[in-house]
């Protein structure tokens, strides 16, 4: 007799089921419920541990390029908001400001 467990009968949430056991969800990925196979994180989300239940989104300043890695910060000159899977190169005539934002530049001219 074979026994198959189902991590759905001990509400793992965080696992999912081989067959055999429970397993914690892989990185990369969430398992909302231990019903069904891993999931991966949309784009602009990442989950950079095991057993995860949601992905986290990525934070403002930030490049989700592999949803398995935490974060990494946007390099000068360049923003992301939050969500975003890539940091953007700031426009020509605004000026990087932090890692979330650029700001239009002011020119004043005088007449003298």
């Amino acid at each position: 007799m074979t026994l198959i467990v189902t991590c759905q009968l001990f509400s793992q949430v965080g696992t999912y089921s081989n067959g055999s056991h429970c397993i914690p969800c892989d990185l990369g990925h969430y398992c909302p419920s231990p019903a069904n196979v891993p999931q991966p994180c949309p784009d602009g989300s990442y989950s950079n541990g095991t057993g995860a239940v949601t992905c986290k989104a990525c934070d403002a300043g930030h490049s989700c390029l592999n949803p398995s890695d935490t974060p990494v910060p946007c390099p000068a000159g360049e923003f992301s908001i939050t969500g975003q899977a890539t940091c953007t190169v700031c426009i020509p005539n605004f000026m990087w400001r932090d890692f979330t934002c650029c700001m239009q530049m002011c020119f004043f001219s005088f007449d003298w």
